[in-house]
């Protein structure tokens, strides 16, 4: 069992607390679709670096523009943001699957996390979500449609009786919210 966290990570708290505005700011700041930066910060979150690479996913999402590039790089939300993602993984990396290898100086290394394995991870994380949400509503006689990381229910939900039945299946605390 890791330990719980007691670091307070302010500019994932920002994020969570207010992430249409900071989407919108950004996508106003470097001059694109706030869908872009809502693709962009997810792809921070698994892991993908900043760079004009093209390998690069977010040197992708943004057209290889350097400028651009260079603005997110020195953006002081985003360094913060990534900062506290790198703290996220320290906590989450212990609970997950590593790959060990023998180095060149014949030491066991463990290998870093992929993005493969963060995504890999967060959908896990989020059908083990969605599947007690199904429970919930299937227990309390709702018809509901599945979408792409939501639901539609023939009737509204009580959000905090749904984020106790949530935490009381998984362990883990959920804000849901009604759109």
């Amino acid at each position: 069992q890791p330990e719980p966290m007691d670091i307070f990570l302010v500019a994932l708290n920002q994020y969570i607390s207010n992430r249409i505005q900071i989407r919108n700011d950004l996508a106003h700041e470097l001059e694109v679709d706030p869908k872009i930066i809502k693709v962009l910060i997810n792809a921070l979150f698994c892991g993908a670096r900043i760079g004009n690479n093209p390998d690069f996913a977010i040197s992708q999402l943004l057209n290889h523009d350097q400028a651009r590039i260079e603005y997110l790089k020195q953006n002081e939300f985003i360094q913060q943001l990534r900062s506290d993602i790198k703290i996220c993984w320290n906590y989450i990396a212990p609970s997950m699957y590593r790959t060990r290898v023998i180095d060149k100086n014949s030491r066991e290394r463990l290998l870093p996390i992929s993005s493969k394995q963060k995504w890999a991870r967060y959908f896990d994380l989020e059908r083990t979500i969605l599947n007690s949400v199904v429970d919930y509503m299937k227990k309390n006689n709702y018809r509901y449609f599945l979408e792409h990381d939501g639901w539609s229910s023939s009737r509204e939900i009580i959000l905090n009786e749904l984020e106790l039945w949530v935490f009381n299946s998984t362990g883990y605390r959920v804000l849901f919210e009604n759109e």
